[in-house]
């Protein structure tokens, strides 16, 4: 890693402000690249010249022989082992020792720090960069690119896998100010692989200010395991969050393909149950896209045919809110009576003069006819999709 010289001079500029001793940093050509004396910047310093050649520390004191240089501490500091550089300190090198070892050992630990934060950074952008490719692939020719990406990251394309989309909640945000999006983002990032079920195969990334992809390998083909595998490695994640700081989350699961080229239906299917518990107002849970095709394929649906066909019905019942929370309890019992009143908390007879009103209202039987019940399913998924905001 090359010292970058705006870096270099703010810890120049903090270890003068902390310490009260100038510093100069010369770079491996003796040229000071950093100074508490701005002048000096960009000359060069003749014993820094000798400290790279003869890799080793030179004190100066008032009577060197070195002309024009003031008396200090000159050391060589290291990075992967090799000579990045000379530090200089200037002052008594017999009072300044101390302070010469720690202002070496901070430069180095500073160096070592902001090459560790590129080496992450470069390889969150080749995932970042990898993850948009797996969800572009259209033929064979990109699948085998992406093979190749994923040899060099460490993943094998080749396993099945299925898209998870993690959506976090900006409460915790408005609860405590110290919080930040690219924070809580990280946190979660964090939490999620170190969770037990998670597979150094699984390959996850950010997507958005709040929002986190995983593209999870799975073990098993067969439809049982593969959900079982998914739910607990998805409520593992919610339970993780919500115990440490109590992060809410949505997370939206799509299905298993045949191929890594039908990777992009798994991650629309996954987006569109996020958005699905968005609009159903939820805080936190799991949306498995196998437990709601019937949304699923609703949300394929033109608009414009949606409205076309339904808005009559809608007219007459979006502002009855009672009538509308009747047919969704109605739906959600299986169009039992009995349960309805009881989830309800109204009398049997309530429900029977409710149900009624929706028959005549809408000219239609659900008890009797399948493709009625079906259109009121239309018709409050409607509701709720695009008539909410």
């Amino acid at each position: 890693m090359l010292l970058n010289d705006i870096l270099a001079q703010k810890f120049v500029d903090s270890i003068i402000e902390n310490l009260g001793h100038n510093v100069n940093i010369m770079n491996k050509s003796g040229v000071i690249i950093a100074s508490g004396s701005k002048e000096r910047i960009g000359t060069y310093h003749s014993v820094a010249e000798d400290v790279i050649r003869q890799e080793k520390r030179i004190d100066i004191y008032k009577e060197s022989e070195y002309i024009g240089v003031k008396e200090g501490v000159n050391m060589p500091f290291f990075y992967n082992n090799s000579i990045g550089g000379v530090v200089g300190i200037t002052g008594n090198p017999k009072v300044i020792e101390k302070t010469a070892n720690l202002v070496k050992m901070l430069l180095e630990l500073m160096i070592d720090q902001e090459s560790l934060k590129e080496r992450v950074y470069s390889k969150k952008c080749q995932k970042t960069f990898f993850v948009n490719r797996l969800l572009q692939l259209k033929c064979e020719d990109d699948l085998n690119s992406a093979k190749q990406w994923g040899t060099k990251l460490g993943y094998d394309v080749t396993l099945p896998r299925i898209v998870l989309v993690i959506e976090t909640s900006n409460t915790i945000l408005n609860e405590n100010p110290l919080y930040t999006k690219e924070g809580i983002i990280e946190f979660v990032m964090n939490k999620i692989n170190s969770c037990v079920n998670n597979s150094s195969q699984n390959i996850i990334s950010v997507i958005g200010q709040n929002k986190i992809i995983i593209i999870k390998s799975v073990r098993s083909k067969e439809e049982n395991s593969v959900r079982e595998e998914l739910l607990d490695y998805a409520t593992e994640i919610i339970n993780k969050l919500n115990k440490t700081i109590g992060i809410s989350l949505i997370v939206g699961i799509g299905s298993l393909h045949k191929t890594a080229l039908e990777l992009s239906n798994s991650y629309k299917e996954a987006k569109a149950m996020v958005k699905m518990g968005r609009r159903l107002k939820m805080d936190s849970g799991i949306l498995y896209v196998k437990d709601h095709i019937f949304e699923y394929l609703f949300t394929k649906i033109s608009s414009i045919h949606l409205e076309h066909f339904l808005s009559e019905y809608i007219s007459k019942i979006e502002d009855k809110k009672e009538i509308i929370d009747t047919i969704e309890s109605l739906l959600s019992n299986n169009m039992h009576l009995g349960d309805t009143s009881k989830e309800l908390f109204v009398h049997r007879n309530t429900v029977i003069f409710r149900f009624n009103k929706i028959k005549d209202l809408l000219e239609i039987d659900p008890l009797k006819n399948d493709e009625d019940r079906i259109l009121l399913r239309l018709l409050i998924l409607f509701l709720k999709y695009q008539r909410k905001n």
